[in-house]
């Protein structure tokens, strides 16, 4: 199940990048991309609390928030 949740989070985060890319070729304006990526990361956020809500103890949250922060770390790179 947390494959299936990062993989759609990895897609936003690959649309994100995305933008900033169209946005540099001068495809897109900056603003467009601003708000791309605020819908982008709500939704990102969303799914991430929502799985939180279920899931209320603390022995289940922790690894859970673990594991979306040592996958979301790749994204953290210059293309």
């Amino acid at each position: 199940m947390l494959e299936r949740i990062q993989d759609d989070v990895d897609r936003a985060y690959l649309v994100m990048i995305q933008n900033n890319i169209y946005e540099e070729m001068g495809t897109l304006s900056s603003q467009t991309t601003r708000e791309r990526k605020k819908i982008l990361v709500s939704y990102a956020d969303k799914i991430l609390n929502a799985l939180l809500a279920k899931y209320t103890q603390k022995h289940i949250r922790v690894p859970i928030q673990k594991y979306f922060q040592s996958n979301g770390a790749k994204f953290e790179f210059k293309i």
